[in-house]
Formats: C-alpha cells, sequence, structure tokens
C-alpha cells in the first residue's frame, strides 16, 4: 500500500477506541508509518503530513521516526502497538517489532513517566483555553474543556495501573472497563464541575508522584533499544536494496 508516493510498513488505528473510551460522536484517528524515498533520505528529511476531515484524522509519519518515539517511551506511540487495529503489509520487521511490544513498552520507564506528566500538566494547562470551536462549545457548557480533562486523568491513571501491574499487562493499563469507564466518560460529559474536577487530578497527581522512585529506578533497557534500532535499519536497508 502506498499513501503520498511512500510505502506504508505499518498503519495503525489510534486514540480513544483503544482504551474503549470511545463513544458514537469519537473521531477515528490512523496513523501511518512510511517507508523513506531516496530523495528524504539524501535531504535528511524525515517524512511528515497530517489531514483532517469529518470521516477520519491521519497523521503520516517515517518508520524511522519509530526508533526515537519507542525508545522515548510516549506513550501515545506505544499505545499503537497494542491497537485493536494493525496492518502490517506483510513486511516481517514490523511483525517483529509486534512481537517485542511487551519489552517495548518497559524500554524506558523513567521517560514513561516523565513523558505522561508532561501531557498531563498540557492538557491541564488548556483546560479553559479553546483552540476550536468544538472546544469553545465544551467550555461554554461546562466551564472547562471536558475532554481535554478526561484525557489529562488517563495519563495519571495510566502510571498508577501500570505500577500496580508490575509494569506488565500494558494493554489492561490503558484500558478502561466497567466502573472505570463510566467514570472517565462522566467527568468528559460534564459530571464534575471544574473545582471538583481540579480535586480529583490533584489526588490522582499526588498518587502519580509517590511512584516516581518506582519509574526511575528501572534502568534503559539497551537491549530492547539495540533491537529496535537494528530492525528498523534494516527494514529501509532492504527496501532500497542495499542488503550486502
Amino acid at each position: 500500500m502506498k499513501i503520498h508516493s511512500r510505502e506504508v510498513v505499518f498503519k495503525a488505528l489510534s486514540g480513544s477506541i483503544n482504551r474503549n473510551l470511545n463513544e458514537g460522536t469519537s473521531d477515528r484517528d490512523i496513523k501511518y508509518f512510511v517507508l523513506p524515498t531516496f530523495n528524504d533520505l539524501y535531504s535528511g528529511i524525515l517524512y511528515k503530513n497530517f489531514q483532517t476531515s469529518d470521516a477520519e484524522d491521519i497523521e503520516i509519519h517515517d518508520v524511522r521516526k519509530l526508533e526515537k518515539l519507542l525508545s522515548n517511551s510516549n506513550l501515545t506511540f506505544l499505545e499503537l502497538l497494542y491497537s485493536i487495529e494493525i496492518e502490517t503489509f506483510g513486511y516481517p520487521e514490523t511483525e517483529r517489532l509486534l512481537e517485542m511490544r511487551d519489552d517495548i513498552a518497559t524500554i524506558n520507564l523513567r521517560s514513561l513517566f516523565n513523558s505522561c506528566f508532561g501531557m498531563y500538566r498540557g492538557q491541564m494547562k488548556d483546560l479553559t483555553k479553546p483552540n476550536s470551536e468544538i472546544q469553545r462549545n465544551l467550555i461554554a457548557k461546562h466551564g472547562y474543556n471536558t475532554k481535554k480533562a478526561m484525557m489529562s486523568l488517563h495519563f495519571l491513571s495510566f502510571l498508577i495501573k501500570f505500577y500496580s501491574l508490575g509494569f506488565k499487562d500494558f494493554k489492561s493499563a490503558i484500558t478502561y472497563e466497567g466502573a472505570s469507564r463510566e467514570y472517565m466518560l462522566g467527568i468528559k460529559h460534564g459530571g464534575y464541575s471544574l473545582e471538583e474536577f481540579r480535586k480529583i487530578a490533584d489526588l490522582n497527581e499526588k498518587n502519580a508522584l509517590d511512584l516516581e522512585r518506582e519509574y526511575f529506578e528501572n534502568p534503559f533497557n539497551k537491549e530492547t533499544y539495540g533491537e529496535i534500532r537494528n530492525i528498523l535499519r534494516s527494514l529501509v536497508k532492504r527496501h532500497l536494496g542495499m542488503l550486502e
């Protein structure tokens, strides 16, 4: 499969559907990872593109970017390895990455902790700052952006759950079922005032911060990183016919 004249090696559904927090009105987000062209390599370009429509939102990234995204433990991209809809288009290298996903999920727990807190604080900072008509409507209706509120809590909830699972079963740590799902959707639907939500966030922030040492004491997994790097380099070399 090609998109924007580039060969797709990995395609995954992203977003709330992978956390079981999607509803009928939820957007459909898809991320594509593509092989670089010769011109991309020659010019030192990491291709990226974004498209939005009423039907779905699309992100396209150079597959080489996965080396940094995965080794830095960006939660948004780690979640892709556990997506409910994945296509690898017959590439054994991307199949191998999926086989390694449990090791990749814990490759850099210090960075995972820091990045989750960074995303949490970024969402909290923008609770009353709209940048679209939809967000303005949410703030007008509830006094704050309840969708961002739910997402901010997700980053903390994940850290707490992943630790409680012994840094295993990443999929369960990002997924909400039963009462926990209703609770999160209740936040999204405006079931709490801004003041009430801030108290909820403060409590979860404290609980997550108490786990900082547990995350930080785990060293960076150099062996897993080396395998990710070798897999991606082999994939690109094979594509360009440069394997010796």
